[in-house]
């Protein structure tokens, strides 16, 4: 595990800190919803980098990525967008879990009644 969180940019965020019952549910995304703010019981701020950053900070050949596993809880475009030099250059697979607003957005662009 690494000191930081992957996002679009370098710096610093905020992370909302998700309760004992669902740690992984912590993200950089802010609530929305009242039930969303339910969900955490805490922020802090945290060490942001790029995807392409950390494999430089970490000294990782970027050739040498078998597969790329994102779970981000709702920060899955700005990750992804922090991978733009990778993957302009690099082909292995991407395995990203959406959720959050962005699995909803996408839920109603590809209902039929959005057609």
């Amino acid at each position: 595990m690494r000191p930081w969180a992957l996002s679009d940019t370098s710096g610093t965020a905020t992370f909302y800190v998700a309760g004992s019952h669902n740690l992984a549910a912590s993200s950089l995304s802010p609530p929305g919803s009242d039930a969303e703010q339910a969900l955490y019981e805490s922020k802090t701020t945290v060490e942001v980098d790029t995807f392409d950053g950390a494999l430089s900070r970490l000294g990782v050949d970027p050739a040498e990525v078998a597969l790329i596993k994102v779970d981000v809880e709702d920060n899955e475009a700005r990750t992804v967008r922090g991978m733009s030099d990778y993957l302009s250059n690099h082909t292995a697979p991407v395995w990203c879990e959406v959720r959050g607003r962005a699995r909803r957005a996408a839920a109603r662009a590809t209902s039929p009644s959005s057609r």
